[in-house]
């Protein structure tokens, strides 16, 4: 049960990574204003990133300035990066994994 909201959690990979994602979009806050972005585009965004990790780049180290940064996963990846600084002891790929479940339909 979500105590804020005294609910029943529907997906609780989404209230673990404080995500919404309503119909076919994912709305997604960053630097306290809201973003909505397609729920296709956020989960390629997230496939994007892992694929950068896995060739050995850190989160904390990519920026939107990258030539693989797009206009679409820019939001993403800055949502990713906010969720790395607020909980540091928890792995990029295992926030990725999170997130891409939360989004799961």
């Amino acid at each position: 049960m979500d105590q804020r909201k005294h609910s029943e959690v529907g997906n609780p990979y989404a209230a673990i990574v404080d995500l919404r994602a309503p119909g076919t979009h994912v709305l997604l806050r960053i630097d306290g204003i809201e973003q909505e972005i397609p729920r296709a585009d956020f989960i390629a965004s997230i496939r994007a990133i892992r694929g950068r990790i896995y060739l050995g780049e850190s989160v904390s180290d990519m920026g939107t300035n990258a030539p693989w940064v797009t206009a679409s996963n820019a939001y993403p990846l800055r949502f990713v990066q906010q969720r790395l600084v607020v909980r540091p002891g928890t792995s990029a790929l295992l926030w990725l994994y999170m997130l891409e479940r939360a989004v799961a339909m």
